[in-house]
């Protein structure tokens, strides 16, 4: 499952010491399982952490790949982050250590991410972007999927619940046929890894390429609402549902702005979804 990629203010060295002093602080708690990670380079500009959870049974020790987290150099100043979670069958394993390291990242850096809509604790994107997933595809809503996920002591599903769609009363009668394809469609957005080490050198040259002139197109949009950070994020490649996030407000909010200014100032400064470089 890919969980939100952030931008983060600070410097390559920086953000490593961070994490791995972030990591070594998690790992010591007394309550905590057994976690290890591994380093590799992935490119000159950044490495990637793949973090584990040490399986210790009575006949057989093993290792579970719990995700991984892409640390990416894009200035002196600025680190691109990216990770997924690959293990998620249980809560407490598998979104835990990626919650606490969101939380990390927005208790040490403001970074424009919004938590809000589902009533967590700040920083715990890990779980908002798991539930997102459920709800977006209708798999939580499934009659054999509903009760076992939220007649739980969990406290946050509760507010979960709030966010539901109002019409799951109608998954009760859907085809079998039909939520097959649910199920696969949750499956695959859950199982999605990270993107080939390829895309690394794409990243870091349109973060830096780009910047300059996605910088002279936003001075020529007026200064109205949302309007300026809209097409800024949809300019960097950002989806619309992720920018609704940022800035707490609706999927159709974003695409009525950028409707809107694309018919004011045409296609060359507001383009399509389809003509641009997708993050």
């Amino acid at each position: 499952m890919l969980l939100p990629e952030l931008t983060i203010p600070v410097s390559f060295e920086i953000f490593d010491t961070n994490f791995e002093y972030f990591f070594l602080d998690f790992v010591s708690k007394k309550d905590s399982p057994k976690f290890t990670f591994t380093k590799r380079n992935i490119s000159y500009k950044g490495h990637r952490y793949s973090i584990y959870l040490q399986d210790e049974k009575p006949e057989i020790t093993q290792q579970i790949l719990l995700g991984e987290i892409d640390v990416i150099k894009v200035d002196l100043n600025r680190v691109y982050v990216r990770a997924a979670v690959y293990h998620i069958q249980d809560y407490s394993i598998g979104l835990r250590v990626f919650d606490i390291f969101y939380f990390m990242v927005f208790s040490k850096w403001e970074i424009p991410f919004s938590v809000e809509s589902l009533n967590c604790k700040r920083g715990e994107g890990a779980t908002m972007e798991w539930v997102n997933i459920g709800w977006d595809t209708g798999y939580f809503c499934l009659p054999e999927v509903f009760p076992e996920m939220f007649e739980s002591e969990n406290e946050y599903y509760d507010d979960f619940l709030k966010y539901a769609p109002s019409d799951v009363e109608i998954y009760s009668y859907l085809p079998e046929v039909v939520c097959e394809e649910i199920r696969q469609i949750y499956e695959l957005q859950i199982n999605q890894g990270l993107p080939n080490d390829l895309a690394i050198e794409r990243i870091v040259e349109n973060s830096e390429g780009d910047k300059g002139q996605i910088s002279d197109i936003i001075e020529k949009i007026p200064d109205n609402n949302f309007d300026r950070i809209i097409l800024k994020r949809w300019l960097e490649g950002a989806k619309a549902t992720k920018i609704a996030r940022e800035i707490d407000r609706a999927d159709r909010t974003v695409y009525n702005t950028l409707t809107r200014l694309r018919g004011i100032y045409g296609r060359d400064i507001v383009p399509r979804d389809e003509d641009r470089i997708k993050k």
